[in-house]
């Protein structure tokens, strides 16, 4: 396609704008040996950009350089994150993490101030889930009573509206609809129990979960014990003076309903295919456990500590299992031999046929 054509052409139902800027500068400012390093430095750095906010962040459970090393390393090792780590595909999972991240922390100016309305705008053009959040964000401005918060809602707003007017298009291959009991067994594997435990464990506990669901639902207990956990937090992070967990909290279950509503026809994200959907609402999640490392006193400053530390460990045991594919260099030397020559990709199985020159 033509590179204005190429920019703008909305997949999957919606227009993600970062995904589409990188190939096509890709396309256009490099050879195709090189393509893979253009799109990975802008994936790399739209993946930098929570990690910016967490660093200039005035909250002060952030003041301390070990908590922002230990929530930047988090955010780093999830397992969650393996599918989209520097990638412009999945650029639009860390853009929503940067929404949620800025309502939850101050407005500021300057440098920090451009970056946080780059990311207000271009998220939502990238894909949906940060949609979820611009009712929260119309709740802060009107609670804080704040011009800033106003201005980053219409933001916000304005390029909602641009993706639904102009890109946004209900499409067959995307199934949206999950019942509840379904939508409990999957917050329960992937949020409750999924942080903790991997491998083979992980996998067991996963399938037996999901040996009493089909698409209509299965048994309540799941949803049950969610919603009470849910509950249990939501009211804990109430009673703290600094609200800015309690937005954190907030949007990481807005960004989780949404995920899991418009992405599950089945039980993927159960089973642990399609994780992405539930990154940006775990990261917000262990964010909030790792406030309580710091803010809390006596036991539960304990426990919270413990916790964390073991979701540290069970992230670099999941980190250690991350595939590589095939080396691109020797693939494009193949298709330049021979045009008809489907070149082998990540992951394995998959392969990118292109026309010829």
């Amino acid at each position: 396609m033509p590179w204005d054509q190429a920019l703008l052409m909305p997949y999957a139902g919606y227009l993600n704008l970062m995904a589409n800027l990188g190939t096509v500068l890709a396309r256009h400012l490099a050879p195709l040996w090189a393509a893979p390093y253009v799109t990975t430095t802008i994936g790399l750095f739209i993946q930098c950009i929570p990690a910016a906010l967490i660093v200039t962040s005035r909250a002060n459970w952030l003041r301390y350089r070990g908590v922002i090393a230990a929530a930047l390393l988090m955010i780093a090792i999830m397992g969650f994150s393996i599918s989209i780590s520097l990638t412009t595909l999945g650029s639009q999972f860390y853009l929503a993490l940067a929404v949620a991240l800025i309502l939850a922390f101050e407005p500021q100016s300057g440098a920090v101030g451009v970056l946080q309305y780059f990311a207000l705008l271009v998220a939502p053009l990238s894909g949906p889930a940060s949609w979820a959040l611009l009712p929260l964000f119309a709740l802060r401005a009107a609670v804080d009573r704040s011009r800033a918060r106003a201005l980053q809602t219409c933001v916000l707003f304005a390029g909602v509206m641009l993706q639904v007017i102009f890109f946004y298009r209900a499409t067959p291959m995307r199934y949206v609809g999950i019942s509840p009991t379904l939508f409990g067994a999957v917050v329960l594997a992937n949020h409750v129990i999924g942080p903790f435990i991997q491998g083979h464990l992980d996998a067991a506990v996963r399938s037996a979960i999901a040996a009493s669901f089909s698409e209509a639902g299965g048994p309540l207990w799941p949803l049950a014990v969610v919603a009470v956990l849910g509950v249990a937090v939501f009211a804990a992070l109430a009673r703290l003076a600094d609200k800015g967990p309690l937005w954190m909290f907030s949007a990481g279950v807005a960004l989780m309903t949404i995920s899991y509503f418009g992405a599950l026809g089945t039980k993927f994200v159960l089973l642990f295919d399609g994780g992405r959907y539930a990154f940006a609402s775990q990261v917000l999640f262990e964010l909030c456990l790792l406030n309580w490392c710091v803010i809390q006193r006596g036991s539960m400053r304990f426990w919270s500590r413990c916790a964390f530390a073991w979701i540290i460990v069970i992230g670099f045991m999941q980190y250690r299992f991350v595939q590589l594919g095939p080396p691109w260099r020797p693939e494009v030397r193949k298709w330049e031999q021979n045009n008809s020559y489907a070149m082998k990709i990540w992951p394995p199985g998959w392969t990118m046929s292109l026309p010829g020159k």
